[in-house]
């Protein structure tokens, strides 16, 4: 009989959404994109929640379930957030700017565009989170007036996360399993990489410089 070994769960969970990033795909082909040099910082984050659309389906052979396959087609982001500059959301959504000025078609080319944030772990690590292919959706809108209640302003976008050419639509780092003497690349390395293809994410994980290198 071999030899088990027990291993020590890590006491770890999540304590708060950090910083969001947005940057908008250029060019794609070949299955590969170009992100723009500039990357949005949206330190404005109040929760982001996923609904994954996935479906599983048992495969049946002599007489028992022989396997169970998933199929994820990619998912949808809820963002809650305190305000993001009208600019972003109407270059996300197709609007055509002018000036100062922009203007809503019912027809909208709304630009794709890869979205990432980090959450803060309670041993102190972090989660990078980026989905590198993702378009916004329009949603309901609500000017409210101004009362006695605690100013508390949130807005709501929804961002659909669709996979690449090669079935990518999620790319997760965790600092916390980053290999022995080696300092963890931090989020903005994280996004300037702009992860899209396996080529460029196998490169990525396990670069990271030794410590005190």
């Amino acid at each position: 009989m071999s030899e088990v070994t027990f291993t020590q769960v890590p006491k770890r969970y999540k304590l708060s959404v950090q910083d969001g990033y947005l940057r908008f795909i250029t060019s794609a082909a070949g299955g590969a994109a170009t992100y723009d040099t500039k990357a949005h910082r949206l330190d404005v984050l109040k929760s982001v929640g996923l609904t994954v659309d996935a479906s599983n389906k048992k495969i049946y052979a002599s007489g028992k379930v022989y396997d169970v396959t998933n199929n994820v087609r990619g998912g949808t982001l809820t963002v809650d957030v305190i305000a993001i500059p009208g600019e972003i959301a109407d270059q996300a959504r197709g609007a055509v700017a002018s000036g100062a000025g922009s203007y809503d078609l019912n027809l909208p080319q709304g630009k794709e565009f890869g979205f990432g944030f980090s959450s803060k772990m309670s041993d102190g690590s972090d989660v990078y989170v980026w989905y590198p292919r993702c378009k916004m959706n329009y949603a309901n809108e609500t000017d409210d007036t101004s009362d006695d209640s605690d100013i508390d302003p949130s807005e709501s976008y929804e961002i659909e996360c669709m996979p690449t050419e090669e079935g990518i639509w999620r790319v997760k780092y965790y600092t916390a399993n980053v290999q022995e003497g080696k300092t963890p690349h931090t989020m903005e390395e994280f996004v300037k990489k702009g992860l899209y293809t396996k080529a460029d994410i196998d490169s990525f994980f396990g670069s990271e410089a030794t410590a005190g290198g």
